[in-house]
């Protein structure tokens, strides 16, 4: 996307923002600031993508969204792993992981663990990511067998 791209982006989602705040819509609002934050951090702003997803964060965690705060944790685990701050993604995607399982989404959980095994595989601990691994596939071999 071209900078213009992104300024309109960046506009269009203020605009809804506004109209949250305006009809309290926190769960929107919420993910409005994660959607921002995703767009700010494309642009190399760190600083103002982070302060937004903690924004995000806190609202999921008050309202009690957890796949939202999931969701929040892996973008910001993605990002973390990305800037080389292994111990907090690991943490992030730990997070994520269990909120992932808590609403029964095995294969967001399983994702979030696998995301883990092939941080931890690139910075030398082959053998925690293949118990990581593991647990991955035994998540996602359970869903295939039972549907669950």
């Amino acid at each position: 996307m071209t900078v213009d791209g992104w300024g309109e982006a960046l506009k269009l989602v203020d605009e809804v923002l506004e109209l949250c705040e305006q009809g309290e819509n926190r769960r929107y609002k919420a993910t409005m600031l994660n959607s921002k934050a995703a767009i700010l951090m494309s642009q190399g702003e760190v600083t103002r993508a982070a302060d937004l997803w903690d924004e995000a964060l806190k609202i999921q965690q008050e309202i009690g969204d957890a796949e939202g705060e999931a969701q929040t944790l892996y973008n910001m685990a993605y990002v973390s792993a990305e800037h080389d701050e292994v111990d907090k993604a690991l943490d992030l995607w730990r997070k994520a992981s269990v909120l992932k399982g808590k609403i029964g989404d095995v294969p967001g959980q399983a994702n979030a663990i696998r995301n883990m095994a092939s941080l931890l595989a690139s910075h030398g601990q082959a053998e925690k990511a293949l118990e990581l691994l593991s647990e991955a596939v035994a998540l996602e071999t359970r869903v295939e067998a039972t549907g669950q």
